[in-house]
């Protein structure tokens, strides 16, 4: 039988102990605040990250994995493994995946995979999420990529931010830098496409930008095959209140009990910045 581990980052969002339940090794994404560094999930937690933003004067930043990083935690796998699945942040917003690539390219003793989620926070946490459970199935290699592909395929992430000022400030803003100008008390629903954050629709208020994404929850149902056929996500960061009524409204509307929450944590937080929204669902595989 073949053995197979995986490999992530902390771009996931995932709850900490999910990810160690299952034996996934998750690199630590570097995360600064001027001269100061901190390995997210490990050496800063989510709650100190946005006490430290919101303190702070100056803009946080986060640092790319390197290759040597990824040369070293495939060599530390290579005796228990035969083939490493590795997924990332999307390639479009982030070097991880190059560093990935080039590591992998001289791994002589263990076969790496390295997998372009195309998305961000739950966007690769449910393939990672997908990917385990194909491995506890016994699934081929082959068929694990195959599931991991109809879940990107699948995948429909909304999500608001109060300004778009982190996501120009850290270059992640991608297509949706079109909302620029004239958002006066307009609110960006955005999206990802193509490994790209995009802008979806602009929208005035809290109350309408809520009814918007339940109303894109629900076109997906229609479109992926109703409430029991799919995995829903839903974060926040520093916005329980947000997250409450559009938690409220995915009940009363749609009926919808069953999903899988956590705040934002600090590299994707670092982009987004507080405040932000979002919901991540897919097609279960089948």
């Amino acid at each position: 039988m073949t053995r197979i581990k995986i490999v992530t980052d902390s771009s996931t969002d995932l709850p900490r102990k999910l990810i160690e339940k299952h034996g996934v090794y998750e690199i630590p994404i570097i995360v600064r605040f001027g001269e100061e560094e901190y390995r997210s999930g490990v050496d800063i937690t989510t709650s100190e990250f946005y006490a430290k933003m919101n303190e702070h004067d100056v803009f946080p930043t986060t640092a790319q994995i390197t290759p040597g990083e990824f040369t070293n935690v495939y060599q530390e796998l290579a005796d228990e493994a035969d083939v490493i699945i590795s997924i990332h942040l999307s390639g479009k917003m982030s070097g991880i995946m190059d560093s990935a690539r080039l590591a992998a390219q001289n791994m002589e003793n263990v076969k790496v995979i390295v997998y372009d989620s195309e998305s961000a926070s739950f966007g690769v946490g449910f393939l990672v999420l997908e990917a385990i459970k194909a491995v506890e199935e016994n699934c081929a290699v082959q068929e694990i990529t195959r599931r991991l592909d109809q879940v990107k395929e699948s995948m429909r992430v909304y999500f608001s931010v109060p300004s778009l000022e982190h996501l120009q400030k850290g270059g992640r803003i991608g297509k949706a830098a079109a909302f620029l100008g004239g958002l006066l008390n307009i609110i960006p629903l955005l999206t990802i496409e193509g490994g790209y954050v995009s802008p979806f629709e602009k929208i005035r208020g809290k109350k309408r930008i809520l009814k918007k994404m339940v109303q894109q929850l629900n076109s997906g149902l229609e479109e992926l095959g109703g409430k029991d056929q799919i995995t829903l996500g839903i974060l926040h960061a520093e916005n329980e209140e947000g997250y409450k009524e559009l938690v409220q409204k995915i009940r009363e509307e749609l009926g919808i009990e069953d999903f899988l929450f956590n705040e934002v944590g600090p590299i994707i937080g670092t982009h987004s910045g507080p405040g932000i929204l979002a919901i991540f669902f897919h097609k279960k595989t089948g």
